[in-house]
């Protein structure tokens, strides 16, 4: 086989690994509003905001960014998440992070939604801190049991 037909065929395998992808995003985001409104929130997707789908419920809102990892059978890591992500869920208390995982792209495919806040997330990253912490063998100076 010729260099020319391996790039060719490489340029065909990432163009549809990104059309998945895309696809995979796409019904994240309709299974998420899909899900808020079982909720009773209003939702809907929003653009150029830091997120994906803004929800409302009363006076309440919710900023959510939509991860997915649908169709792929991968979990995931939290190396996903972008500086910008991260500067939201510092300086915005109503910023959700909605993990989407299933098996299959099928609009009716079962699917876990995980619903991330900040007090959530801190809480993660500071169990994650004890255990690498704990790991090497010590434990971090403002550690209380």
């Amino acid at each position: 086989m010729k260099k020319k037909d391996l790039n060719s065929d490489l340029e065909r395998l990432e163009d549809n690994a990104a059309q998945v992808k895309k696809q995979s995003w796409q019904l994240a985001e309709e299974r998420v509003i899909a899900y808020e409104a079982k909720r009773g929130w209003r939702a809907m997707k929003v653009e150029k905001c830091g997120y994906d789908v803004l929800s409302i419920k009363g006076t309440q809102e919710r900023h959510i960014e939509v991860k997915s990892k649908l169709g792929t059978g991968k979990k995931f890591g939290w190396t996903e998440l972008t500086a910008n992500e991260a500067r939201q869920f510092r300086t915005d208390p109503d910023y959700f992070l909605y993990l989407v995982e299933g098996p299959s792209l099928e609009p009716d495919a079962p699917l876990i939604i995980l619903e991330l806040n900040k007090a959530k997330l801190d809480a993660i990253a500071q169990e994650l801190t004890v255990v690498r912490f704990t790991k090497l063998g010590a434990l971090p100076r403002n550690y209380t049991n």
